[in-house]
């Protein structure tokens, strides 16, 4: 049987429930006649409850389903006003009707739509007749597609639309700014504290870039990252940069224009970290010291490199085959971490051996034991003249001392085997030489003359020994130092000299001669450690 209706005895009279006293549940399919959704809350096509929406709900717009109250409908309504047809008149003016130019006033925030060409902002700055003038934000002009605008007695500011100020930007307590690379400018980023005096810090050591074309032998790469101390200014570097030597922007100087390949044969060149305005600048210099335009105090050397002294040529399976003189040796690239214990001008690292090996035949320059390219080789009856004790004693006296047989093979591979120099004589000076046979004497690791110019005291002891005796272990070359020696042991040769012939190569030994040996064709070459950093 049907439910029976409640109705009142009169209208208005009744009710269901107290304040006190509330039903618990009330599930109705009408209200006054009107179907109520099956949910209970209110649609487009169904009565029901709604919730209201707050302020910041209704500015933003995006909320379907709470219903807006007159404050939040107010906080909208005051944003934009309009639209406003309009006209274009120039980049910063447009053209409204005289009613319409009544409700602008300077101040105002107008908003333009330029059809196809977006959205443009500015603020009235001047009314004269139907002639409204703007200042237009940053970037925006007007277009002659201009059809409409809004206009606004207030300005939306950052916390309408959740942003954050432009007035936090890049102060203390706001935000870094970022430059043009998407990335947070040196500028913006910490200070580091001053407990770190003298900091050279980076990802990745400094490098030649690897070669697929010819103009890459002229590239060094930076690091990507790097922090480094000048003088208590600490620059930072935030992307790699690329130092190329063919650019004169690479280089201190114009004086010697070293972006010519000739001018930079056989030479050692530095990289220099400047304080250039505050922020980091890379330099390539020839000066040992600072580079030009800059001084102690303003730069810091943080890396270096040599450059070849002569074109290799084509050799199959060389790794510097094709190289030309003023091309940058990979292997010579150093910089602050990586480098040997010794200067490091003149030489290149043997990846296998974990070693520094000297580029060139040894030489004197300014009292001590160099490798330079073009200098008179250091030998037994050079002056002044050497024997294994003095070369021993000078090499290490800079850091360095003469290579043992293994690391002699590790670091001439790839020079000529079998042949010797052209011409089979005293080649005089150091660097840039070919055999017999036309093929530069070079190693793969760019070591100059290595088999059959010099032979090259090695480290080693061995073979036949001096007399059962003791005797002077210095002679009148040698200054400063004194001792005898008994049954001496000999000490190795290695790589053959200039008439060697089949004999000089990488394997080729002599055990024959004592310590104090002193002919013509005995010269040495120097090995380091690497510097523990």
């Amino acid at each position: 049987m049907a439910t029976k209706n409640i109705v009142p005895r009169a209208n208005g009279e009744g009710g269901i429930g107290t304040s006190a006293k509330r039903w618990l549940n009330a599930f109705l399919q009408n209200l006054n006649g009107l179907a109520v959704s099956s949910t209970g809350a209110a649609t487009e096509t169904a009565a029901g409850l709604v919730e209201l929406s707050t302020i910041a709900e209704a500015m933003a717009g995006a909320d379907a389903l709470r219903a807006v109250t007159p404050a939040g409908l107010s906080a909208v309504a005051t944003i934009w006003k309009g639209p406003v047809a309009s006209t274009y008149a120039t980049e910063n003016t447009f053209l409204v009707s005289t009613d319409d130019a009544a409700n602008l006033t300077v101040g105002m925030r107008i908003k333009a739509d330029c059809g196809t060409d977006g959205i443009k902002y500015g603020l009235v700055s001047g009314i004269a007749g139907q002639t409204v003038t703007l200042a237009m934000d940053t970037g925006h002009t007007l277009t002659a597609n201009l059809v409409r605008v809004w206009y606004s007695t207030r300005i939306q500011n950052s916390a309408d639309v959740g942003a954050i100020p432009i007035s936090a930007k890049g102060v203390a307590s706001g935000v870094a700014p970022l430059g043009t690379d998407g990335k947070v400018p040196s500028a913006n980023l910490p200070t580091p504290t001053s407990n770190v005096p003298g900091i050279f810090a980076r990802d990745i050591r400094f490098a030649a870039k690897t070669v697929s074309v010819a103009a890459d032998r002229l590239i060094i790469l930076s690091p990507n990252r790097m922090l480094v101390d000048v003088n208590g200014t600490y620059l930072v570097l935030t992307a790699q940069q690329v130092l190329d030597l063919s650019l004169a922007a690479t280089w201190d100087s114009v004086t010697t224009d070293y972006t010519v390949a000739s001018a930079r044969a056989g030479k050692d060149f530095y990289v220099y970290a400047c304080i250039n305005a505050g922020s980091l600048k890379l330099l390539v210099s020839a000066n040992a010291t600072y580079p030009s335009g800059f001084d102690a105090t303003t730069s810091r050397k943080i890396g270096g490199f040599h450059c070849l002294c002569a074109a290799v040529g084509t050799i199959s399976g060389h790794t510097l085959s094709g190289y030309l003189a003023g091309d940058i040796l990979p292997a010579s690239v150093w910089d602050a971490k990586f480098r040997p214990v010794c200067a490091p001008e003149g030489m290149v690292y043997v990846d296998g051996l974990g070693k520094w090996v000297d580029i060139y035949l040894a030489s004197v320059s300014g009292g001590k034991l160099v490798s330079a390219y073009n200098a008179t080789c250091a030998d037994g009856t050079s002056s002044p003249a050497f024997h294994w004790y003095k070369f021993s004693q000078w090499l290490g006296q800079i850091g360095k001392r003469m290579l043992t047989q293994t690391e002699f093979v590790a670091a001439s591979l790839g020079s000529n085997q079998g042949t010797n120099i052209t011409g089979s004589a005293d080649p005089g000076t150091t660097g840039g030489k070919s055999d017999t046979a036309g093929r530069r004497m070079i190693s793969n690791v760019g070591c100059e003359d290595c088999c059959g110019n010099l032979w090259q005291w090695g480290e080693e002891a061995g073979g036949g020994a001096s007399s059962a005796a003791w005797v002077n272990a210095f002679d009148g070359n040698d200054s400063g130092v004194a001792g005898q020696h008994y049954q001496a042991p000999n000490r190795a040769l290695l790589g053959g000299d200039w008439t060697g012939g089949a004999n000089c190569g990488s394997r080729s030994s002599s055990w024959a001669s004592g310590p104090l040996g002193l002919i013509a064709s005995y010269g040495a070459r120097g090995v380091a450690e690497p510097l523990a950093a």
